[in-house]
Protein backbone atom coordinates (compact mmCIF):
# COMPACT_ATOMS: atom_id res chain seq x y z
CA UNK A 1 0.00 0.00 0.00
CA UNK A 2 1.57 3.68 -0.78
CA UNK A 3 2.23 6.00 1.87
CA UNK A 4 -0.47 8.47 1.70
CA UNK A 5 1.19 11.05 4.91
CA UNK A 6 4.33 11.48 6.93
CA UNK A 7 4.54 11.51 10.84
CA UNK A 8 7.16 12.87 12.14
CA UNK A 9 7.70 11.46 15.93
CA UNK A 10 9.59 14.00 18.47
CA UNK A 11 10.59 11.90 21.91
CA UNK A 12 10.37 12.98 25.88
CA UNK A 13 13.94 14.07 27.29
CA UNK A 14 15.85 11.61 27.35
CA UNK A 15 15.24 9.35 24.56
CA UNK A 16 15.57 8.81 21.07
CA UNK A 17 14.12 7.54 18.20
CA UNK A 18 14.00 4.42 19.38
CA UNK A 19 11.30 5.37 21.65
CA UNK A 20 8.90 4.80 19.37
CA UNK A 21 9.72 1.61 17.95
CA UNK A 22 7.21 -0.89 19.60
CA UNK A 23 3.88 2.04 18.75
CA UNK A 24 5.48 2.51 14.83
CA UNK A 25 5.03 -1.59 14.11
CA UNK A 26 0.49 -0.58 14.77
CA UNK A 27 1.01 2.22 12.45
CA UNK A 28 -1.26 2.08 9.35
CA UNK A 29 0.65 1.16 5.97
CA UNK A 30 -0.59 4.14 4.85
CA UNK A 31 1.02 6.27 7.55
CA UNK A 32 5.26 6.94 7.17
CA UNK A 33 6.69 7.33 10.44
CA UNK A 34 9.82 9.61 10.81
CA UNK A 35 11.34 9.24 14.36
CA UNK A 36 13.69 12.33 14.86
CA UNK A 37 17.17 11.92 16.37
CA UNK A 38 17.99 14.64 18.66
CA UNK A 39 21.43 15.61 18.64
CA UNK A 40 23.93 13.25 21.01
CA UNK A 41 21.74 10.67 21.37
CA UNK A 42 20.87 7.17 19.45
CA UNK A 43 21.88 7.52 15.53
CA UNK A 44 23.63 11.22 16.58
CA UNK A 45 25.33 10.15 19.47
CA UNK A 46 28.83 10.90 18.70
CA UNK A 47 27.29 14.73 18.01
CA UNK A 48 27.52 17.07 20.98
CA UNK A 49 24.22 17.56 23.25
CA UNK A 50 22.92 21.73 22.09
CA UNK A 51 22.33 23.27 25.35
CA UNK A 52 20.38 26.08 24.57
CA UNK A 53 16.51 25.68 23.30
CA UNK A 54 16.35 27.73 20.65
CA UNK A 55 19.51 26.09 18.74
CA UNK A 56 17.95 22.94 19.69
CA UNK A 57 14.26 23.85 18.09
CA UNK A 58 16.20 24.79 14.87
CA UNK A 59 18.28 21.51 14.75
CA UNK A 60 15.15 19.31 15.07
CA UNK A 61 13.92 21.83 11.94
CA UNK A 62 16.25 20.88 9.80
CA UNK A 63 16.02 17.17 10.95
CA UNK A 64 12.53 17.21 9.54
CA UNK A 65 13.25 19.32 6.33
CA UNK A 66 15.97 16.19 5.53
CA UNK A 67 13.14 13.81 5.60
CA UNK A 68 10.40 16.09 4.53
CA UNK A 69 8.66 14.45 1.67
CA UNK A 70 6.25 17.20 -0.47
CA UNK A 71 4.24 14.42 -2.23
CA UNK A 72 2.85 13.48 0.82
CA UNK A 73 0.91 14.65 3.48
CA UNK A 74 2.21 16.13 6.95
CA UNK A 75 1.74 15.37 10.79
CA UNK A 76 3.14 15.78 13.79
CA UNK A 77 3.60 14.14 17.24
CA UNK A 78 5.38 15.59 19.73
CA UNK A 79 5.94 13.35 23.69
CA UNK A 80 6.38 15.36 26.69
CA UNK A 81 9.02 18.07 25.53
CA UNK A 82 8.63 16.83 22.22
CA UNK A 83 5.38 18.38 22.77
CA UNK A 84 6.74 21.69 23.45
CA UNK A 85 8.96 21.50 20.04
CA UNK A 86 6.37 20.24 17.85
CA UNK A 87 4.09 23.08 18.65
CA UNK A 88 6.55 25.99 18.09
CA UNK A 89 7.32 24.31 15.07
CA UNK A 90 3.90 24.26 13.81
CA UNK A 91 2.73 27.35 15.00
CA UNK A 92 5.42 29.47 14.13
CA UNK A 93 5.34 27.13 10.52
CA UNK A 94 8.69 26.75 10.79
CA UNK A 95 9.10 24.27 8.26
CA UNK A 96 6.84 26.73 5.99
CA UNK A 97 4.15 24.63 6.03
CA UNK A 98 1.07 23.20 8.78
CA UNK A 99 0.32 19.79 9.49
CA UNK A 100 -3.21 18.43 8.22
CA UNK A 101 -2.74 17.08 11.97
CA UNK A 102 -0.70 17.55 15.35
CA UNK A 103 -0.33 15.31 18.16
CA UNK A 104 0.81 16.35 21.88
CA UNK A 105 1.50 13.47 23.97
CA UNK A 106 2.18 13.71 28.19
CA UNK A 107 2.30 17.52 28.21
CA UNK A 108 0.38 19.81 30.37
CA UNK A 109 -0.50 23.69 29.60
CA UNK A 110 2.62 25.59 27.65
CA UNK A 111 1.04 28.23 29.20
CA UNK A 112 0.58 28.04 33.08
CA UNK A 113 4.13 27.67 35.20
CA UNK A 114 4.89 24.03 35.01
CA UNK A 115 7.40 22.98 37.69
CA UNK A 116 7.72 19.78 35.83
CA UNK A 117 9.71 22.39 33.23
CA UNK A 118 12.06 23.30 36.47
CA UNK A 119 13.65 19.75 37.10
CA UNK A 120 16.89 20.51 36.03
CA UNK A 121 17.53 23.03 38.55
CA UNK A 122 17.40 20.30 40.96
CA UNK A 123 19.69 17.95 42.93
CA UNK A 124 20.69 15.15 41.56
CA UNK A 125 18.92 12.69 43.97
CA UNK A 126 16.07 15.34 43.55
CA UNK A 127 16.24 14.99 40.12
CA UNK A 128 16.45 11.19 39.86
CA UNK A 129 13.59 10.71 42.33
CA UNK A 130 11.43 13.13 40.20
CA UNK A 131 12.15 10.85 37.14
CA UNK A 132 11.55 7.83 38.87
CA UNK A 133 7.95 8.77 39.98
CA UNK A 134 7.74 9.34 36.34
CA UNK A 135 7.75 5.92 35.27
CA UNK A 136 10.63 6.05 33.14
CA UNK A 137 13.41 4.01 34.39
CA UNK A 138 13.74 0.59 33.64
CA UNK A 139 14.13 -1.90 37.30
CA UNK A 140 17.24 -3.35 35.15
CA UNK A 141 19.10 0.15 34.65
CA UNK A 142 18.93 1.15 38.41
CA UNK A 143 21.34 -1.63 39.00
CA UNK A 144 23.67 -0.42 36.82
CA UNK A 145 25.56 2.63 37.75
CA UNK A 146 27.47 3.28 34.37
CA UNK A 147 24.59 3.21 32.58
CA UNK A 148 22.13 5.24 35.37
CA UNK A 149 24.79 8.06 34.84
CA UNK A 150 25.08 8.63 31.40
CA UNK A 151 21.14 8.29 31.36
CA UNK A 152 20.59 11.09 33.91
CA UNK A 153 23.22 13.11 32.45
CA UNK A 154 21.15 13.06 28.90
CA UNK A 155 17.90 13.48 30.06
CA UNK A 156 18.87 16.49 32.27
CA UNK A 157 20.14 17.96 29.54
CA UNK A 158 16.93 17.93 27.97
CA UNK A 159 15.69 19.14 30.95
CA UNK A 160 18.03 22.00 31.10
CA UNK A 161 16.60 22.49 27.68
CA UNK A 162 12.70 22.43 28.10
CA UNK A 163 13.38 24.24 30.88
CA UNK A 164 14.21 27.39 28.89
CA UNK A 165 10.84 27.27 27.05
CA UNK A 166 8.48 29.96 26.64
CA UNK A 167 5.21 29.91 25.43
CA UNK A 168 5.50 32.50 22.70
CA UNK A 169 2.14 33.54 22.07
CA UNK A 170 1.19 31.85 18.71
CA UNK A 171 -1.80 30.09 17.98
CA UNK A 172 -1.89 26.82 16.00
CA UNK A 173 -4.33 26.94 13.42
CA UNK A 174 -5.12 23.00 12.98
CA UNK A 175 -6.90 20.08 14.22
CA UNK A 176 -4.99 18.44 17.55
CA UNK A 177 -5.58 15.45 19.51
CA UNK A 178 -3.73 16.02 23.25
CA UNK A 179 -2.94 12.04 24.03
CA UNK A 180 -2.12 11.81 28.48
CA UNK A 181 -2.24 9.70 31.39
CA UNK A 182 -4.82 11.31 34.13
CA UNK A 183 -2.52 9.41 36.67
CA UNK A 184 0.48 11.70 35.48
CA UNK A 185 0.80 14.83 38.05
CA UNK A 186 2.97 16.71 35.07
CA UNK A 187 0.21 17.07 33.11
CA UNK A 188 -1.55 20.37 34.60
CA UNK A 189 -4.39 22.67 32.88
CA UNK A 190 -4.71 20.29 29.55
CA UNK A 191 -7.79 22.65 29.23
CA UNK A 192 -4.94 25.44 28.26
CA UNK A 193 -4.88 23.54 25.01
CA UNK A 194 -7.63 24.61 23.91
CA UNK A 195 -6.48 28.27 24.44
CA UNK A 196 -3.73 28.23 21.97
CA UNK A 197 -4.57 25.45 19.15
CA UNK A 198 -7.66 27.49 17.08
CA UNK A 199 -8.84 23.95 15.10
CA UNK A 200 -10.45 21.08 16.88
CA UNK A 201 -8.95 19.86 20.29
CA UNK A 202 -9.58 15.92 20.79
CA UNK A 203 -8.38 14.67 24.33
CA UNK A 204 -7.84 10.91 24.61
CA UNK A 205 -7.24 8.94 28.35
CA UNK A 206 -4.09 6.90 28.19
CA UNK A 207 -2.15 4.68 30.66
CA UNK A 208 -1.50 5.26 34.19
CA UNK A 209 2.01 7.62 34.30
CA UNK A 210 4.14 9.88 32.00
CA UNK A 211 6.10 6.98 29.85
CA UNK A 212 2.23 5.23 28.27
CA UNK A 213 3.85 5.11 25.17
CA UNK A 214 6.03 2.57 26.80
CA UNK A 215 2.72 -0.04 27.62
CA UNK A 216 -0.11 1.39 25.68
CA UNK A 217 1.46 1.94 22.30
CA UNK A 218 -0.97 -0.32 20.57
CA UNK A 219 -3.84 2.42 21.97
CA UNK A 220 -1.53 5.15 20.99
CA UNK A 221 -1.16 3.38 17.16
CA UNK A 222 -5.09 2.87 17.01
CA UNK A 223 -5.42 6.79 18.07
CA UNK A 224 -3.35 8.31 15.53
CA UNK A 225 -4.78 5.44 12.92
CA UNK A 226 -8.15 6.76 13.66
CA UNK A 227 -7.83 10.07 13.07
CA UNK A 228 -4.84 10.45 10.32
CA UNK A 229 -6.32 7.56 8.17
CA UNK A 230 -9.78 5.67 9.11
CA UNK A 231 -11.65 9.62 9.42
CA UNK A 232 -9.79 10.93 6.00
CA UNK A 233 -11.44 8.38 4.07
Amino acid sequence: MNKTIQLFLLPYAGGSSFSFIKMIHFLDLQIEAVPIEYSGRGKRKEEPLIEDYESFLLDVVERIKERRKKTLGFSILGYSMGSALAFDICSHELIGEMPTHAFFCAEGSLVADNKARKYASLTDEEFMEKVCQLGGIDERMLKDEDTLNTYLKLIKADHNILGQYVYGGKCLECDASVLYSPEDFTCIDMDDWNKIISGNVKYFEVGDNHFFINQEYKKVANIINQVLVMNAV
